[in-house]
């Protein structure tokens, strides 16, 4: 490993410990350099800005998903439709559970970066995307959830298990459906319950949609 690898390494982990146990607002270039034993001057040869370093360190909290969805995808038992319920079940409750990181990854303006930044991540911490299969990895590195779930959904087609013009019409739908409900959030509710509820509107659409009756196998 070169220095300047192990150096971001080093960083990113900093940032990543540092929202763990205090969220975004114990997170600052000067906080980040002391943890990480350095300059602040340092931290901006090797970041474009702080912005840029949270959003590489928020990759953090999706690693229990990508996980998930390498594995359900290995279960060839699973047609793409089950498929892709499931994997919005875990993508829901993840995300309800770490609404801050998965709004900013996903809804803010700064999601236009996750791509690159995602990219970048697994350039710096190379040896955690060895087992990731070719079809998840095009989903980790696509612009947003609409373009992630239309692979699924393509896939789907290909089967005959939806029409492609309701696939389009589906993908959209369910990123609105998602994007609403983790914004307008109600904390008088658990997260799992916010997932579940969310998880039970993608399902719905997905009945109307999808040719066929919908068959959801847990994984």
């Amino acid at each position: 490993m070169n220095t300047n690898v192990g150096r971001k390494q080093k960083f990113i982990k900093a940032t990543s410990d540092i929202l763990q146990k205090e969220g975004r607002e114990g997170v600052n270039i000067r906080r980040i350099a002391s943890e990480a034993g350095c300059t602040s001057a340092v931290l901006y040869k090797h970041f474009d800005n702080l912005e840029h370093l949270i959003m590489l360190a928020s990759i953090q909290f999706l690693e229990p998903y990508m996980r998930k969805m390498n594995d359900m995808s290995a279960d060839k038992s699973l047609n793409p439709i089950q498929l892709n319920l499931n994997l919005w079940r875990s993508f829901l409750h993840e995300a309800f559970s770490k609404r801050e990181y998965y709004e900013l990854m996903f809804i803010s303006g700064e999601r236009f970066k996750l791509k690159s930044c995602v990219e970048e991540y697994y350039d710096i911490f190379s040896e955690e995307v060895d087992n990731i299969d070719p079809i998840s990895a095009h989903i980790l590195t696509s612009t947003s959830i609409q373009e992630r779930e239309l692979i699924r959904l393509d896939m789907a087609a290909e089967q005959g298990l939806i029409t492609r013009d309701n696939a389009k019409m589906l993908s959209q739908l369910v990123e609105a459906v998602f994007a609403g409900r983790l914004t307008q959030y109600d904390e008088s509710v658990s997260p799992d319950e916010a997932a579940e509820e969310c998880y039970e509107l993608i399902i719905s659409l997905y009945s109307k949609y999808v040719d066929g009756e919908i068959s959801i196998r847990d994984n």
